[in-house]
């Protein structure tokens, strides 16, 4: 295909515009070749004649290549569509940074982005893969070169230019931020953090504002960051080109001096601050010129404040900083100081001026050299011989030496501060490599140009001489590479420019020349230079000015002021001045001008120093010659200079891989994203991007990989849709082709010329065309044959609804007529059947109430007879019971009379037995039957106090043993020094048991004397029996003589015998007695116990006192001391409860935890019962709390976390071992909650009867749940990490690559500066599957709790979301409908995978399901319609998403086919989200946080297993049993 063929009707071509520089048109006709009608986008037509192919207008690009990421990618390289593509990402996408080949072109946003933070860094520092193509930004530039200099061990080199105002500084400075956290070592020094912290000093040094730019760099700094053989940052060197020092002493208009200088006036009235003198900066005439001493949004004070904390951070001291700001205040009272005019000629300074009082002061110069001073700065000397003159001085002469001193003092404070700063981040061991970053000037043109613009654009003319070599050099290596077939590419070289500038009889050469002369002028050299280089093309002489010179430059012709140029390059400074300073006694002045002293020795400026005020002069004339024999050596320029470190610094640059980032200035009127064609264009050729652009469109460079090529143009493969997608590429180009060399074959990528890909395009676009038009055809034909089969059917439709009607209505008046024949018939017979039941009714009611009154009447009869009856009834029942009760009381009456007298016959009768003596001896007999039980009772207690007794005296022997026992404790222990007198005290206190059992002896024989005295009691007894039987003797012969007192003897009987009971009752032994012998017992059995626990104490003692001087054996305890024995009963004995309980040694904690812990391996778990380590440990713990020791349950829970944790840390890139001992470790809190000691606790009431004999006894473990729970978030953080690691590289091909729908996944293959290894999709899905089921095995295997393994899974998602929505943010070309439709679908597995293995009843799943909603709502995004209307809608359906994040990824979406989006739909978007979302949400970062760690929250499990069923696993060697 000619090029002619391309220009057909409706194809898109570029205009000049002096408006926008380029528009774009549209070819409305064409004629034989030779004229071209095109209409532009405002609607005018024009017709271009062309003469040849090369007059043909540019092509524009297809749509789907504008916008781009990389520029070299377009089909048609050149200028208008490299504008373009820069502009549409600008400002339609917001998208700043773009690739151009190897340079990364970024545009000055004038805003506050928000994508320079930690997260943007972590994921283009993890992009390990870099198959991932993230969006162009700083920090790939940053990675890219980090990774070569890692793999490649070669140093690197990042070039930063542009002009002033582009975001040189702040690129640099983020590149050094990225280099800071990727190479950040962990050393004391914390390097990285000084390297960053210098950048706040050099801004305040070396930046200030001009009319571009309120922090632009007036210096060219070159910054190396070194790194150690581990590739951490161990030091940085700055090295820094061309300080402007004229902003020190002149300042245009709206622009400002140096930073620091206005940093001081605003910390003026600060107390340590009070000595500089210093005031507002509009009081200053070095500060007040650009009439705009303050910066919007800038606070001076603070920025000072940052300032100082920087210099103190980089270990200047407080007396270094004192003497840097006495400098500065210095240079401002110098500017000060005024210059009037003097009597005679000259000019002449006040001797009364308080500003050069103040500015010596300030040097710390003494007074007395005020004078000398002063006539320094108003006179010249002139050394004729051995003579020297002094010249006054013109006040526009003595001002500029004022000035000239204040800029080399200034400049030479600079120089001193950098190097301090190398001395602080310069590193004490050896270099193994380094990055240089290049912050310099980008190319400069103005309306008039001096030397400071000749030395930039040298510096330029060098770099880019460099960069295009460096092209070259990449484009051959990429074409032998993939084995092409290549001519050498000629590009244009300007290295005869830059021998005009350096080379020998050159500019420079010249003027160093004309400045050896002591009468050197700007004219002399020009005409020299005019004389020498008139032959040279790139040197031209002005036509409008005769002391002016023109370079043409890379960039353009650069016109020349010659005036100043020779001042400018000599830099010399008056050595009167010089000698005065150096008279400082601030050694940091001193040190400024050691290289410059006019003395060379300590005595002649001692000398000097003592010159009186009226010798000075005099004295100064004999010491100078002999100085002046000294001063040998020449002081070199300053173009010398900067060729000379320029020569080095390319020499660095040569020997490093460089990476270039070029700055673009979108606007002069710096107006957040405004782009400005006309600003921008011109930029573009200065930078060398449009150079670059030129050489990559001498060869092939459009280039795209097999795959790509066939998923891009399988509509021109007829036929070939199956096969390897190289032979199908080559058999379609082959096709395709008209012979010429349109494109090249490589062993991974097909090449092509400029314009190719735009043919393939073209042909792509007729072939969906026709294709459309065969589609639309068919389609219409379709839709006729549907709408005529549509009306056939209505139509016979309606035809059948009508006959249908009309047969209907027949057939209804045939119904109708039937039905009124059937009705006349039914009323006819309900008429007669009414008047039938009428009569019935009425004949039937006449017979019902006659019959009804006969019956009424027979009833009414009835009921009167069968009341009679019944009355007659009672009547007769009332009479007869009537009679029955009157007999039954006569009856009754006698029964009672009879009763009554044998009852008075029977009260005689035993009146009289009363009166007879039987009946007192019948009482007596049952008072002496209760005496004998009385006394059997006393027996029986007898024998019980006397078993005791028994009892007692075998204790007592018990004791007695005890206490030897303990007297040979006491002598085992008196070896030792340190505890002998405490051991002591304790055995006495064992001794005074001795006196104890005296005691109970005691008490022993007081029980047998309350014996003896109970059988006293019984003999009195007896003989109470006794006289008893002799008074009821008396009592009969009493009672026969005196029968007729029977009533009185009877009373007196009575007495007597109730007196007798009463002293029998006396006699006996009462309650009290035997309550007394029971208390006495009591107290006896107190006061043994009493004994026991004493005893319990001291043996307590005697243990601590073994272990603490490691006593290798102790005698054993009795078993009668044991704590069982202790603790029970004191008289039967409690036996050891000893199940569930792990026994060992006291001495062993340590060995067993560790054996348990590091043998219980997760094969060795899965044989066993879930969490049988985690009961194990318990277990142990129950022993030594049922045998109370506390430090045992200490040193076994202690140990036991401690070992966890090593064991983890060592191990934690082992996920099964991680996995269980996070259950294991759950399990073990668990279990101190299940078995506390406290039986009322919430954890404690589900347990069964057998888990609560399993409780602990006397230790509570709550202490220990804060540390476990601490143990598993560390366990949990560490497992969390390794799993991340595993997952970080395959989330985005599996999740946004893999296309599991078709399976037609197209593996994206890298970039030509890729590094990384190629994951095909479905190999990371199905290793992300795996590894999901993998998790989900390992967490059931090992018993993890539940609301654990939920966090997990939640954290996991959670981590798979943010991945996949940060790769989007990142990723233009990623940002379309297709890519939407496979994330949904995966993302859809993903949540059936969630729904499959966790339990629906609760909330869990729900949680886990919301962490996707993010990538969720971006798919839709991208599926959703754009318009205008449903915008509403969209904003509403992704309330997952933050307002930043919508609104990236709707400027980052791509439109597919024939997709639109329409112009207002993203402000109207933007306007929505301002209107619902609250303001600070903008303020938001736009990266998901994807290392944000959920907090881990422990829910009680309780477990269902006994601890009687654990067994210790097979293979575990510990040194426990199970009891």
């Amino acid at each position: 295909m000619t090029s002619w063929q391309l220009y057909t009707k409706g194809t898109l071509v570029w205009l000049s515009c002096p408006t926008n520089v380029w528009q774009k048109a549209t070819i409305i006709e064409e004629s034989n070749g030779k004229e071209l009608l095109v209409k532009s986008e405002s609607g005018k037509v024009q017709e271009i004649h062309v003469k040849d192919v090369k007059e043909l207008p540019f092509l524009c690009n297809p749509d789907f290549l504008v916008g781009t990421n990389d520029l070299t990618g377009l089909s048609y390289l050149h200028e208008p569509a490299i504008l373009n593509s820069l502009k549409q990402r600008f400002i339609n996408d917001n998208i700043i940074y773009t690739r151009c080949g190897i340079i990364l072109v970024a545009v000055n946003p004038y805003r506050d982005l928000g994508i320079y933070d930690d997260y943007t860094i972590q994921a283009y520092h993890h992009d390990e893969n870099q198959d991932r193509n993230l969006d162009p930004h700083v920090y790939s530039v940053a990675k890219e070169a980090y990774t070569q200099l890692e793999r490649d061990s070669q140093d690197q080199s990042i070039i930063v230019s542009g002009e002033s105002g582009a975001g040189k500084t702040v690129s640099a400075k983020y590149t050094m931020r990225y280099f800071a956290t990727a190479g950040g070592s962990s050393a004391e020094t914390q390097i990285e953090k000084k390297v960053l912290i210098s950048s706040p000093v050099m801004e305040a040094f070396g930046n200030a504002k001009t009319a571009r730019n309120d922090n632009s760099s007036r210096f060219g700094k070159f910054i190396q960051i070194e790194f150690d053989p581990a590739y951490t940052i161990m030091g940085a060197h700055i090295k820094t080109y061309l300080l402007e020092k004229s902003r020190v002493v002149y300042q245009a208009r709206t622009e400002r001096n140096y930073h620091i200088f206005y940093q001081l006036c605003a910390a003026a009235n600060l107390s340590e601050m009070s000595g500089l003198k210093l005031g507002p900066a509009e009081l200053f005439h070095y500060t007040n010129q650009g009439e705009q001493a303050v910066i919007d949004g800038v606070n001076d004070l603070e920025e000072f404040n940052q300032t100082r904390n920087a210099l103190s951070t980089l270990n200047l001291k407080s007396e270094e900083q004192n003497c840097i700001f006495k400098t500065l205040s210095g240079i401002l009272h110098l500017g000060n100081i005024a210059l009037l005019e003097a009597e005679n000629e000259g000019c002449a300074i006040s001797a009364k001026d308080k500003h050069l009082d103040v500015s010596l002061e300030q040097f710390e110069v003494s007074r007395e050299h005020a004078p000398r001073f002063r006539r320094s700065l108003t006179s010249r000397q002139i050394i004729s011989g051995k003579e020297i003159f002094t010249k006054p001085l013109q006040n526009n002469e003595a001002a500029f030496r004022r000035d000239a001193l204040a800029k080399h003092i200034y400049a030479r404070l600079f120089g001193w501060i950098v190097a301090k700063l190398n001395g602080s981040l310069a590193s004490s061991t050896e270099i193994h490599r380094c990055i240089g970053i290049l912050d310099i000037y980008g190319f400069e043109t103005f309306d008039s140009n001096s030397f400071e613009q000749l030395c930039i654009n040298f510096s330029n003319e060098k770099l880019q001489q460099q960069f295009s070599n460096h092209v070259f050099k990449l484009e051959q290596e990429e074409y032998a590479q993939e084995g092409l077939q290549w001519k050498f590419i000629d590009y244009e070289d300007n290295q005869p420019c830059i021998d005009l500038i350096e080379g020998k009889l050159g500019i420079l050469d010249i003027l160093d020349d004309e400045c050896k002369f002591s009468a050197g002028s700007d004219e002399s050299w020009l005409r020299n230079l005019e004389k020498n280089c008139s032959g040279n093309k790139y040197f031209g002489k002005s036509k409008r000015s005769c002391s002016t010179f023109t370079i043409q430059h890379f960039a353009g012709n650069v016109e020349y002021q010659v005036n100043g140029f020779i001042e400018k390059n000599r830099d010399t400074i008056d050595p009167e001045q010089v000698a005065i300073l150096q008279l400082s006694s601030n050694p940091l002045l001193v040190s400024l001008f050691e290289e410059e002293c006019v003395f060379t020795s300590a005595e002649p400026r001692k000398i000097a120093g003592t010159v009186p005020r009226k010798l000075g002069p005099l004295i100064l004339k004999e010491i100078q010659p002999a100085a002046k024999s000294t001063l040998r050596r020449t002081k070199r320029t300053v173009g010398s200079q900067f060729k000379d470190s320029l020569t080095q610094l390319m020499q660095s640059l040569n020997s490093t891989c460089p990476h270039y980032i070029r700055c673009i200035k979108p606007n002069d009127s710096k107006v957040a994203f405004e782009f400005d064609p006309h600003r921008v264009v011109q930029q573009l050729r200065a930078c060398g991007i449009l150079e670059t652009v030129r050489i990559s469109a001498a060869g092939f460079p459009s280039r795209m990989s097999y795959d790509q090529f066939v998923n891009r143009y399988y509509q021109l493969a007829i036929g070939l849709r199956k096969g390897e997608p190289r032979k199908i590429c080559e058999t379609v180009l082959l096709n395709l082709s008209d012979g010429s060399d349109m494109c090249k074959f490589g062993q991974t990528k097909v090449f092509f010329r400029a314009g190719k890909i735009a043919q393939l395009e073209k042909l792509r676009k007729d072939l969906l065309w026709k294709s459309s038009v065969i589609i639309q055809k068919t389609w219409r034909g379709y839709s006729q044959r549907k709408l005529y089969s549509q009306l056939k059917r209505t139509t016979i439709f309606i035809q059948a609804r009508v006959r249908g009607n009309f047969a209907r209505a027949k057939a209804l008046a045939l119904r109708r007529n039937n039905a009124a024949i059937k009705i006349q018939c039914h009323v006819r017979g309900w008429l007669s059947r009414r008047k039938y039941s009428r009569i019935r009714s009425k004949i039937i009611g006449l017979q019902a109430h006659g019959r009804g009154f006969l019956v009424r009447q027979a009833v009414l009869k009835r009921k009167q007879t069968e009341k009679v009856i019944v009355i007659q009834k009672n009547v007769r029942m009332w009479l007869a019971v009537k009679k029955y009760r009157n007999t039954k009381k006569s009856i009754i009456t006698v029964q009672s009379c009879v009763r009554r007298w044998f009852a008075k016959r029977e009260l005689r009768r035993l009146k009289a037995e009363a009166r007879s003596i039987e009946c007192v001896k019948n009482l007596n007999k049952g008072l002496e039957i209760k005496v004998m039980q009385l006394q059997m009772d006393l027996d029986k207690r007898n024998m019980e106090v006397v078993t005791s007794l028994r009892m007692l005296e075998e204790e007592t022997k018990k004791l007695k043993s005890q206490c030897i026992v303990a007297d040979e404790l006491s002598k085992t222990l008196k070896t030792k020094e340190a505890t002998i007198e405490e051991l002591e005290k304790k055995v006495a206190s064992i001794e005074s048991l001795k006196e104890e059992i005296k005691r109970l002896k005691e008490n022993e024989v007081d029980l047998v004397n309350a014996l003896s005295e109970a059988q006293k009691r019984e003999k009195n007894l007896a003989d109470t029996n006794d006289s008893l039987v002799e008074k009821i003797g008396k009592l009969e012969k009493t009672l026969s003589v005196e029968k007729q007192h029977w009533k009185d003897e009877e009373e007196r009987l009575r007495d007597i015998i109730a007196r007798q009971q009463r002293e029998i009752e006396g006699s006996m032994p009462n309650n009290q007695d035997s309550f007394l012998i029971k208390e006495d017992y009591v107290l006896l059995l107190q006061e043994r116990v009493s004994l026991k626990d004493k005893l319990q104490s001291a043996l307590a003692h005697i243990e601590k006192l073994k272990k603490k001087f490691c006593l290798t054996r102790m005698p054993e305890i009795p078993e009668m001391l044991s704590p069982n024995l202790l603790h029970g009963s004191p008289i039967v004995k409690k036996g050891f409860e000893s199940q569930g309980i792990l026994k060992y040694n006291s001495l062993d904690a340590a060995k067993l935890t560790e054996g348990i812990v590091c043998q219980f391996t997760p094969s060795v778990a899965r044989k066993c019962i879930q969490g049988t380590a985690a009961y194990l440990i318990f277990m142990a713990l129950r022993y030594c709390d049922m045998a109370s020791d506390e430090i045992g349950v200490k040193n076994i829970s202690n140990s036991a976390l401690n070992h966890i944790k090593r064991i983890v840390k060592e191990n934690q890139l082992d996920q099964d071992l991680c996995v269980l001992w996070l259950a294991n470790t759950a399990r073990f809190l668990h279990c101190i909650r299940q078995y506390g000691c406290n039986p009322d606790s919430t954890y404690t009431r589900s347990n069964t009867e057998n888990q609560s004999k399993m409780s602990l006894r006397n230790y509570d473990m709550s202490s220990y749940n804060k540390p476990l729970e601490d143990l598993l978030n560390f366990i949990y953080s560490k497992f969390w990490k390794t799993v991340k690691e595993s997952l970080s590289g395959i989330i985005y091909p599996a999740i946004i690559l893999y296309d599991s729908v078709s399976l037609s996944s197209t593996p994206f293959t890298p970039n030509r500066r890729g590094t990384g290894r190629y994951i095909d999709p479905k190999a990371a899905w199905d290793t992300l599957m795996d590894k999901l089921n993998q998790l989900k095995s390992l967490c059931n295997v090992f018993g993890v709790d539940p609301d654990i393994t939920a966090q997990l899974y939640k954290q996991l998602f959670y981590f798979i979301s943010s991945e996949v929505l940060n790769s989007l943010l990142l990723r233009k070309d990623m940002c379309n409908w297709a890519t939407g439709v496979i994330i949904r679908y995966n993302i859809t597995a993903l949540e059936q995978w969630i729904r499959d293995n966790v339990p629906q009843g609760s909330d869990k799943a729900a949680l886990i399901l919301k962490t996707l909603q993010p990538v969720i709502n971006a798919s839709q995004l991208f599926q959703a319609k754009k318009t205008i209307e449903g915008v509403d809608n969209l904003v509403s359906s992704v309330d997952e998403l933050t307002a930043p994040q919508i609104l990236k990824l709707l400027h980052l979406f791509t439109p597919q086919g024939y997709e639109e989006v329409p112009s207002g739909f993203l402000p109207a978007v933007e306007r929505k989200l301002k209107g619902i979302r609250p303001a600070s949400e903008f303020d938001a970062q736009i990266l998901a946080d994807s290392n944000y760690l959920f907090p881990l929250n422990i829910s009680y499990c309780p477990s269902t297993v006994d601890l009687e069923t654990v067994q210790i696993p097979q293979g575990m060697s510990i040194p426990a049993t199970l009891s």
